[in-house]
């Protein structure tokens, strides 16, 4: 490929911040514990500690935001125990317990979003969307678990073929829109920045306990997510009495040169009588200030140049 270069000038460049939506749909085989996309983790506070040994100084989780950080993972205790109740991915019950907890229910959370609808009693469900699937936040009034394992038998006394249909607020409040028992009271919460999704309500904790495994229950998950994007725009304008010239050598004769050393502008289209010479674009690439190829644009078919009036040629990049 032969390239022509010409200097692109600040007031030719803009950039426009906006945000990108997605939605994601997910099924029981993208949520579970183990390798799943979206983790499920039981979490509780009681456990005896007959059996204890010092507690290390940091302790992370093995997923994604789980974090805490010294003994405050064991409630301010120098121990812990020595056999750990732990999910199926080796995390730790009574680690994911301290970690909610700690991030967002205790005075001290960690998070600007502190949870007051709802308090973390001994136990939860906890369900962790990976930051590679709701990238910046989830968008408010979007979250929506729906679970049919047990249509029967469904907290509160309820019974419904739809099964729980578990909502958001747009406030972090979760409820059981589908539950007529229970539809005002709040379930659980959610972290939008942090993609944690808590179920606190020791009826609907039982439920997703004692219906089945949490590697077996039939959830489906859908919400929106947003990225902050910046859409840097280029206007190339390329003059008619510039870039009219070819370095391919294949365009040219194999006569002799000009006394100048510039080759004749015999060309081979020429001399086969197919009219004028022109000169098509293909590709237009993007370069920095140290003169590196940072994006290529591509043509879906070759650009004949104009050489009787100024080209216009846009280019837009998302990063």
């Amino acid at each position: 490929m032969i390239s022509s270069y010409k200097e692109l000038l600040p007031e030719f460049q803009s950039i426009r911040p906006y945000k990108m939506y997605s939605t994601w749909e997910l099924t029981e085989a993208n949520i579970g514990t183990g390798s799943s996309d979206i983790k499920v983790y039981d979490a509780f506070y009681t456990q005896s500690m007959t059996d204890q040994k010092e507690a290390p100084e940091d302790i992370y989780d093995s997923h994604n935001y789980l974090l805490t950080y010294n003994y405050d993972l064991y409630g301010g205790d120098k121990y812990m125990p020595i056999s750990e109740s732990l999910n199926a991915d080796g995390t730790s019950k009574r680690m994911v317990w301290y970690a909610i907890n700690r991030s967002f229910y205790s005075p001290e959370a960690i998070h600007q979003q502190i949870f007051t609808t709802a308090s973390l009693g001994d136990e939860a469900i906890v369900f962790s969307i990976p930051q590679s699937k709701f990238g910046e936040t989830i968008k408010k009034e979007t979250f929506i678990l729906t679970e049919t394992s047990d249509t029967a038998n469904q907290p509160y006394s309820s019974s419904d073929a739809s099964g729980l249909i578990i909502e958001d607020d747009g406030w972090g409040n979760l409820f059981d829109t589908n539950n007529a028992n229970s539809s005002s009271l709040c379930v659980g919460n959610i972290s939008y920045n942090t993609g944690i999704a808590v179920i606190t309500d020791s009826e609907y904790y039982n439920y997703f306990i004692n219906t089945a495994s949490l590697d077996s229950l039939d959830i489906d998950l859908r919400y929106t997510s947003y990225h902050n994007i910046s859409e840097h725009e280029f206007t190339c304008v390329v003059g008619a009495k510039e870039l009219n010239a070819t370095q391919n050598p294949t365009y040219y004769d194999d006569g002799s040169d000009d006394p100048d050393g510039i080759k004749r502008a015999k060309l081979i289209k020429e001399a086969a009588g197919e009219g004028i010479f022109h000169v098509y674009i293909t590709s237009i690439g993007i370069y920095d200030e140290t003169n590196r190829l940072v994006a290529v644009g591509k043509f879906a078919k070759p650009i004949p140049k104009e050489n009787k009036f100024d080209s216009v040629f846009i280019v837009r990049i998302d990063i």
